[in-house]
This record gives C-alpha cells, sequence and structure tokens, in this order.
C-alpha cells in the first residue's frame, strides 16, 4: 500500500466498522482495484477483515470495490459470523461444565469485550480462554473426566472442543513486578451473544494492555487487539479504574507503550476519552509503533512464513531486527525476558527441533 494515502482510507473503513459511522467517501474517489486488493490483504493480515466489510458496506455504491471483491470480502465476513456463533455457543457449553462443579469460569481477552463492537459478529474470533480465580485444581479433571485430552503446561493448560482452542488460566496475566492486592474478583457482563462472567473493570484494563504489550514485544502485535482496547476504553471513559491501571502500566515500567497505544486509538480510531490527553506525548513513537503494526501483522503474521521451514534463519533474522526496533517501548521487558528467550531458542536449534516460538 502507499501509506501516505492509503492509510487515511483503511482507518476511515475501519472506524466506520468499529463505531457503526460512515466512512469518508472522498478517500474513495478513483479507489483503483490494486488499492482495493492491497487494502484488502492489510486488512487480512491485521484480522480486522470484519470490521473492513462494514466499513465498505456503508460506502456509496459506485464507491465500492468491484463485484469480484466485494463477493470475496462477503464470503471472509460470513465466515465470521458462523465462527462467531460457534464459539459462543461452545464457550457457554463448557462454562458450564464448570459451573455444574461449582467453580467460576471467567471469560478472557476478545471474547470478554467483543459486545462492545458495533457489530460483534465481525470480530474475528482466536480461542477461548478461561480464568479461574480459586479452585484450579479441580478444572483440568473436570474436562478429563469428559473424556477430553488435556495439554499440562506451565504457562496454561489447553484442549481442543469442536474444533475451538480453549485455554485454562490459574492467572490470568503475569506482570513483571506483582501488584499488592490486586482484586481479580469477576462481574457478570450482559449482551446480546449471552452472559458471562469477566474480569472487574481494573483487572481486565490491565489484561487488555499487558497480554498485547507483551506480543508487541516478542514477536508482533495486529490492530485486532488494538481495537479491542480500543471499545473497552471507549465503553469505560473516564473511569477511576481505566486511571489506575494507566497508572500501574507506568509502574510496570510500559509508559512508552501505553503513550503511543493511546495516540494510535485517539489519533487513528477516532476514541474520545477523558483524562487520557497527558499520556499522548510523542508522535514520532507513535508513527514508531503504527508502522511497526502494520508491517509485521498479528501476532507477527508477516514474519512466520519462514518459521518452520528450511528458510528458518530469515525468520531469526526479521525476528531480531522487529525486536531491535521495538525495544524501546518497554526495555525493562526486554532484559528481564530476552535473556531466557535466546537461551531457548538456542536450545532448539543446537538440537536440531522444530521451531516453534511461545
Amino acid at each position: 500500500m502507499n501509506y501516505i494515502q492509503d492509510e487515511k482510507a483503511f482507518f476511515s473503513l475501519l472506524r466506520a466498522g468499529l463505531w457503526g459511522i460512515f466512512p469518508d467517501p472522498a478517500l474513495f474517489v478513483s479507489f483503483t482495484e490494486m488499492r482495493w486488493q492491497a487494502l484488502l490483504i492489510l486488512a487480512q493480515k491485521q484480522s480486522v477483515l470484519g470490521l473492513i466489510f462494514d466499513g465498505v458496506s456503508r460506502l456509496p455504491k459506485e464507491l465500492m470495490p468491484s463485484q469480484q471483491l466485494l463477493l470475496r470480502l462477503y464470503s471472509f465476513s460470513e465466515q465470521i459470523r458462523k465462527s462467531n456463533v460457534k464459539i459462543i455457543a461452545v464457550a457457554q457449553e463448557v462454562c458450564s461444565w464448570f459451573e455444574e462443579a461449582g467453580l467460576e469460569p471467567i471469560i478472557l481477552k476478545g471474547m470478554s469485550v467483543g459486545a462492545f463492537y458495533s457489530e460483534p459478529d465481525l470480530r474475528q474470533p482466536g480461542d477461548i480462554d478461561l480464568f479461574f480465580h480459586r479452585d484450579y485444581e479441580k478444572v483440568v479433571e473436570i474436562v478429563q473426566r469428559r473424556g477430553i485430552s488435556v495439554e499440562l503446561d506451565t504457562n496454561h493448560d489447553k484442549f481442543w472442543y469442536q474444533g475451538i482452542l480453549i485455554e485454562l488460566h490459574s492467572q490470568p496475566f503475569r506482570p513483571l513486578y506483582p501488584i499488592p492486592d490486586l482484586d481479580l474478583s469477576p462481574i457478570w457482563q450482559e449482551t446480546a451473544i449471552g452472559r458471562f462472567r469477566v474480569l472487574n473493570i481494573k483487572a481486565n484494563a490491565l489484561l487488555l494492555l499487558l497480554h498485547p504489550a507483551k506480543h508487541f514485544m516478542k514477536e508482533g502485535l495486529g490492530l485486532r487487539q488494538i481495537c479491542d482496547w480500543a471499545v473497552f476504553l471507549k465503553c469505560n471513559t473516564g473511569k477511576s479504574e481505566i486511571s489506575e491501571a494507566l497508572k500501574e502500566m507506568e509502574r510496570q515500567g510500559a509508559t512508552r507503550f501505553v503513550v503511543s497505544l493511546l495516540a494510535i486509538l485517539v489519533r487513528y480510531l477516532g476514541v474520545e476519552c477523558k483524562d487520557i490527553e497527558k499520556y499522548i506525548l510523542d508522535e514520532r513513537l507513535m508513527n514508531r509503533m503504527l508502522q511497526l503494526v502494520l508491517n509485521r501483522g498479528n501476532f507477527g503474521f508477516e514474519g512466520k512464513r519462514f518459521r518452520n521451514s528450511s528458510d528458518w534463519y530469515r525468520y531469526y533474522w526479521g525476528l531480531w531486527k522487529y525486536i531491535w526496533k521495538s525495544y524501546s517501548f518497554w526495555p525493562v521487558y526486554f532484559w528481564q525476558i530476552m535473556p531466557q528467550r535466546v537461551f531457548k531458542r538456542f536450545k532448539f536449534i543446537i538440537q536440531g527441533k522444530t521451531i516453534a516460538t511461545n
């Protein structure tokens, strides 16, 4: 894409899909087929095709892409809708297993904010993340009693059910520094797609900041996660829990990441929030983060092409170049985590094992 000219068109469509508004039609006058193709490729790489489809559907007919591209985009959006229907049904069923045993499953990450979207069923879903704030020692056994194999791991346990990955968490996130008196109690969220337990506002805000911050530092971050934070922040703007979460992120050493993320929300996604102007300080950092996000793709999509191929060294070379550019957004995380990661990767290479990432 020609980012100078076409970024405006892309983000106009994305904002339209996020907030249920109309994109700026002037941006699409004489928009060529090649430019449309590049825009849709970017949307796919960022896992926001559903939102872009919603934006495109709000354009005047004469400014829409060709019938062929429009049908492809419609087909993708219908797949996303069907995936959301299935994942919600599976989440409700799996949660009922634990409810029957007296546990309190808490929905994490994307599903906890999906209902805040203008069109919730157009948010591209991933897996199901469940957190248990008590009695986690019973969780795996409940799943295994149903004849389902559970893969145990130090980070989180996981299993597949009806083709959907479900991750089980004994803690919702791992901060660099312990957070005193952190309240992880759940609240009920009534939505058009169901009734689920989610984390309270402050804890959820920390999760929606820490999780993408770590992905950004390790391999790459996509616009899908940034949109999740945008709708969550807009829904909770002005609440004291948001300010408390932002202050905690500063204590965790991630001020530059937070500053840049908030600037992208305001400048590119049209979020109007109270009391965050003081965080939007550095245009240069914001632009650097945005280009890293656009170039790298959702969870490092662009760099993973070579991960398990004979050209694996290209994956590592691209990864280290990326990490060098992202280092300054959270330096303390880099120095705490990267030595362990380098040793682990070196061990994999020496042993000749399949290359994988966390």
